[in-house]
């Protein structure tokens, strides 16, 4: 599963990643008023891209374009990676950040009575790539990656640190857990 998805960013503190003015009583404006940018939201997953992080994806019934969203509420729909990230003129005349996601999951699509999950294939060829502006590509392998051997997805390498302690919000002494510990119990595959 392949999917091409823009950048929709639409906090006021990060109006560089979406490209929309938000202050006053403008909460929603849906025209951009500047190019979006690698910066904050959109440079974390432009990271993403380049180590080969895996990103969770939520859907939203709201998306009303995609034929992937849920009739109502969220949907979790599973673990994917960013293979290539770009910047183009959008409909309205300004640059805006597009991300081709890949599904790289262990469990079958929510929207598919597969019975097992995502496997690699090859990327698509992007015709909008030729008028593509800061292409971003992976160059080594990626730290989360389909293991032949063991025919699943997970991290070829250790996940990356964290410098921030997750508290368990228990005070009976028990010693806190970090936020790479908490990330590893997760993503911890099951035979």
């Amino acid at each position: 599963m392949m999917r091409i998805m823009e950048s929709g960013f639409s906090r006021q503190e990060d109006k560089y990643s979406g490209g929309r003015d938000l202050s006053g009583n403008k909460r929603t404006n849906k025209n951009q008023s500047f190019d979006q940018k690698f910066l904050k939201l959109n440079e974390a997953l432009r990271v993403s891209c380049k180590k080969g992080y895996p990103v969770r994806v939520v859907r939203s019934f709201k998306e009303k374009r995609s034929s992937y969203a849920p009739e109502k509420g969220l949907r979790y729909d599973g673990i994917y990676r960013i293979e290539e990230c770009w910047r183009k003129i959008g409909v309205q005349g300004f640059k805006v950040c597009r991300y081709l996601f890949v599904r790289c999951d262990n469990d079958p699509a929510p929207w598919t009575s597969d019975d097992h999950g995502a496997h690699p294939r090859p990327l698509p060829e992007l015709p909008e790539l030729k008028n593509a502006l800061d292409i971003t590509k992976r160059k080594e392998r990626p730290l989360w990656d389909f293991d032949e051997l063991d025919g699943c997805w997970k991290w070829i390498k250790p996940p990356p640190l964290s410098r921030v302690v997750a508290h368990t919000g228990k005070s009976d002494g028990k010693k806190s857990i970090t936020v790479r510990e908490k990330l590893l119990k997760e993503w911890v595959v099951q035979p």
